[in-house]
């Protein structure tokens, strides 16, 4: 997915884990369209991650992902 979204001109900016994911996101929320969300990451379900995001910003574009897909 990230290939395909770099080849279309997208900036993709990645992290390891919901936690990390949270923090780079309150730091650029400003400049992020969009959040393609793994709902199985490490430290941090993808369904806590998405509450936090949806508290900063409720009309958040959003997209999941499941492992294996």
């Amino acid at each position: 997915m990230r290939h395909v979204l770099e080849l279309n001109g997208y900036t993709v900016l990645l992290r390891v884990d919901g936690v990390e994911g949270v923090e780079m996101y309150e730091r650029q929320r400003k400049t992020i369209d969009l959040v393609v969300l793994d709902m199985s990451m490490p430290r941090m379900s993808g369904g806590e991650v998405l509450q936090q995001l949806r508290t900063a910003n409720p009309g958040l574009k959003r997209c999941y992902s499941m492992p294996g897909t």
